[in-house]
């Protein structure tokens, strides 16, 4: 529109210039004419006026050529200044650069007709481009903006949602979606530029909705992985027709009540203290049970010294004789034995097998 209108302006200064320069030199003819017919000096004029007539002609004469010089100036060089100022100014209009990661839309009279890569482009000069990004773009719902990076968009406060069991459940999630190149002038005359806000918010939000009510609350943050696939896939589907793919949905925190969070922890608190206790009693019965092991490890050894004992005392009792049990006691008064002379024909005067008898 812009092209149109300043070529609309150059063609009328252009020929308002040839019109002008025309007029302007027309004036210069009549000036010379008027100059070549004024009547000659008169023999009775005297000096003075004489010389004031001639320079009165060559005054009339000097202006008619600074006109006609006016006249080509602006009869001529008007319009090859315009002609030169419109060559400019369309080839700059014609000119477009698109950015790398981004398609130009090209508009006509309000309308899209196309769209081009990126680099330098040549439009017809009344047209526009409108460079749209086909870059990866990614968003953010939550309700900590401060926490999110430079290059997220904050497009919405956390996503509200509920379990089949109608508690509150309060998520912070990240978007990150691309648009098909081949299809940016599509997406723009179907929804428009601001597709992100058209599409994107209340689809996510409606998304987990739909999802978490079909979890129990305690079984939604276990199932966090769960959750953003089946989410995912669904977004992917309804945002797939505009040609708006998903490349990846990311679940940051999942929330809570406070009381549904007090009461969980608590839970958790009765737990702990129940396993606590758990141990201790199985602390106290593995002890009781080392105990008895050791006492049966002892009674065990005192019974198999004892048959030892009794095996032997067997096997002892069932070896003695008359003759050992004489060399038995010789062998104990071995280091007490006196020599001693005794008459020919008496016996010994101590029997040794009463020597080995138990006293009474």
């Amino acid at each position: 529109m812009f092209w149109i209108i300043f070529t609309i302006l150059m063609v009328l200064a252009f020929v308002a210039s040839i019109l002008i320069g025309g007029v302007v030199h027309r004036l210069s003819d009549q000036d010379k004419l008027k100059a070549k017919t004024a009547p000659p000096a008169s023999t009775e004029e005297d000096d003075y006026l004489s010389a004031r007539r001639k320079t009165d002609l060559d005054r009339l004469e000097d202006l008619a050529n600074d006109k006609n010089l006016i006249a080509k100036v602006i009869g001529f060089g008007g319009p090859v200044a315009f002609g030169l100022l419109w060559m400019i100014v369309t080839f700059a209009m014609s000119f477009h650069q698109v950015p790398a990661g981004h398609v130009g839309v090209v508009y006509e009279f309000g309308g899209i007709v196309g769209q081009t890569g990126d680099g330098a482009q040549w439009v017809a000069p009344w047209r526009d481009v409108t460079n749209a990004t086909v870059q990866v773009r990614s968003f953010a719902f939550t309700n900590n903006p401060g926490a999110v990076a430079k290059d997220v968009i904050v497009l919405g406060g956390g996503l509200d949602s509920f379990s089949i069991e109608t508690q509150d459940v309060f998520i912070n999630a990240r978007l990150d979606i691309q648009v098909s190149p081949r299809d940016v002038q599509t997406l723009y005359r179907t929804v428009g530029s601001d597709y992100v806000n058209q599409l994107i918010p209340q689809r996510v939000a409606q998304a987990f909705k739909d999802v978490t009510v079909t979890y129990r609350t305690v079984d939604i943050a276990p199932n966090r992985d769960e959750i953003k696939d089946e989410v995912e896939e669904r977004l992917d589907a309804e945002l797939d027709q505009f040609s708006i793919d998903v490349v990846a949905l990311l679940i940051e925190s999942i929330s809570f009540s406070e009381a549904f969070t007090q009461a969980i922890e608590n839970k958790q608190i009765a737990t702990q203290e129940a396993a606590r206790a758990a141990e201790l009693i199985s602390k106290a019965e593995n002890e009781a049970l080392a105990e008895i092991a050791r006492a049966e490890g002892v009674a065990g050894a005192l019974v198999a010294e004892a048959q030892g004992k009794a095996e032997a005392n067997r096997l002892i009792t069932a070896s003695i004789n008359p003759l050992l049990v004489q060399w038995e006691a010789v062998q104990k008064l071995a280091d007490n034995i006196t020599i001693a002379l005794l008459p020919s024909g008496e016996g010994i005067i101590i029997d040794p097998a009463t020597l080995l008898s138990p006293p009474e």
